[in-house]
């Protein structure tokens, strides 16, 4: 059905703003008010999905730990979106972190890792597994390797790893057993076995309502029946991810299977590398419970206010720029992390001083500080470049271990695209154009007489295209009608 046209009036309310800022703040608050499903949906609706979801999730956990007892629980923790009321669209994407029940064996031991290793200080565990009833469980089940101090690359899928014999590995609760024996670092490599054996479990225990693994990525628009659900065939970064037909739609849900640690923390099995220790070892904390000492004020370390709103419009245009490039090659893209986009906004909010007044200002510091990061000395102000370059920030909690929120290269499409919305509100006096960008079809309803929309698709695969054939520079420059204009570089190196 046609949609009346609509004219968001920015002339009466931001007098004392520039137009183009007027029109930027404009955006952000229409924006976020249509995209924010504690808008678009009733309390009821979402807490009677939400249970939904969550009665599944206690379901399936507490019948896996039953048929695995490795594999126990103890109750799933809500983390992610939808729990900080910062998720868009739908309420289809849940997280939950699931702290295996063997974290309070007696031969389970969290620490730091060592001093002398490359991560320490920033936030990595190791998970130490000492003689007793559990480590032989282990070892009957799984392959292990002695540690090798000059090959600590290796990449077989070890579960367990030998200490080296002249480590003296301190362990109260163990101590008190009077077992000796060798002690194994237990690494990140188990989440892979959690995986098939979860695949195992749901085949033999819920074939009616379990339709395999699929590879979700592969699906855009997938449409299950209540109580239809899959597993991906592949780890979701450390998750399994579980998809099921829900009260309000097929959702997705990711399953974080843990080490609980110590104060208020968790283990996650992402490891990275480190060239003086073994391949595997390393666990990356999370803090989940707000007395732990690492854990600041809450509203210090989350988008609040309006740049909540910005965050959700942020957000929102990489879900455009995921549904432009579905639209031309029917695949999914690599896309920005939503958690990337919270680092950049709380690396703005500790230095904003504006008001909710001031939102559109807000909207292109974030914008202008990604570009300021590839921008040449003597470039002007005009002048916008991309390249393949990271960039990092500080993580939320831990201020030692940076993130790597951007590529200049690798996400140049969905950058170009942040930079056209921007550009493009700020500097047309028309803005009859977003309410098909608000539109839930778009870019379905795209027509050819569509000039702005069709450059913009036009854009995105011609970005694409033209880097992936050989082209060592794109050049790319916007003409707009207040008469400023915008030049973008992206180069392959």
């Amino acid at each position: 059905m046609a949609m009346a046209r609509a004219t968001f009036d920015t002339s009466g309310k931001y007098k004392p703003i520039h137009p183009g800022y007027a029109r930027l703040t404009e955006f952000v608050n229409v924006t976020a008010a249509k995209v924010d499903i504690f808008s678009k949906y009733t309390d009821v609706e979402l807490e009677h999905h939400t249970k939904y979801i969550m009665d599944f999730v206690r379901l399936i956990c507490s019948g896996f730990g039953e048929y695995n007892k490795l594999f126990k629980t103890k109750e799933p923790i809500p983390r992610g979106s939808y729990f900080d009321k910062t998720k868009i669209i739908s309420p289809t994407e849940y997280d939950f972190l699931n702290p295996l029940s063997l974290s309070d064996d007696a031969s389970v031991q969290v620490c730091d890792v060592s001093d002398d290793c490359g991560l320490a200080g920033h936030g990595y565990g190791v998970v130490n597994i000492h003689p007793g009833q559990l480590q032989q469980q282990l070892l009957d089940l799984y392959s292990t390797e002695d540690y090798d101090e000059y090959d600590c690359d290796s990449d077989d899928d070890y579960v367990l790893i030998k200490h080296p014999p002249y480590e003296v590995i301190l362990h109260s609760s163990h101590d008190s057993l009077g077992a000796p024996g060798d002690v194994y670092w237990l690494t990140t490599n188990i989440s892979e076995s959690l995986h098939t054996e979860m695949h195992t479990y749901l085949e033999n225990t819920h074939g009616s309502h379990y339709i395999g693994e699929r590879y979700h990525k592969y699906e855009q628009h997938p449409s299950y029946t209540l109580g239809e659900f899959s597993m991906h065939e592949d780890l979701h970064g450390p998750s399994v991810w579980l998809r099921v037909g829900g009260p309000l739609g097929t959702t997705d849900i990711d399953l974080c299977f843990c080490i609980r640690g110590t104060q208020g923390s968790v283990l996650v099995p992402i490891d990275l590398y480190c060239d003086k220790c073994p391949s595997y070892i390393h666990w990356t904390e999370s803090i989940v419970e707000p007395q732990h000492p690492g854990a600041p004020d809450h509203q210090l370390h989350n988008p609040t206010g309006h740049h909540k709103q910005l965050f959700l419009v942020l957000k929102y245009i990489s879900h455009l720029y995921s549904k432009i490039y579905w639209h031309i090659y029917n695949a999914r893209s690599h896309l920005i992390s939503s958690y990337s986009y919270k680092l950049l906004i709380m690396h703005h909010q500790k230095h904003c001083t504006g008001s909710d007044f001031y939102i559109g200002r807000c909207f292109e510091d974030v914008v202008e500080y990604i570009f300021n990061q590839f921008r040449g000395d003597d470039d002007d102000s005009d002048l916008y470049r991309l390249y393949r370059e990271d960039i990092y920030l500080p993580d939320t909690y831990y201020p030692d271990r940076e993130v790597r929120v951007v590529n200049g290269y690798s996400n140049r499409m969905e950058l170009t695209v942040l930079l056209f919305m921007l550009k493009h509100v700020k500097h047309s006096n028309d803005t009859q154009w977003w309410q098909k960008l608000l539109d839930d079809e778009f870019p379905n309803n795209v027509s050819s007489g569509d000039v702005l929309f069709q450059s913009l698709l036009d854009l995105v695969k011609h970005v694409w295209d033209a880097l992936l054939q050989g082209e060592l520079t794109e050049h790319i420059d916007w003409q707009h009608e207040d008469g400023t204009r915008t030049h973008l570089t992206i180069t392959r190196y």
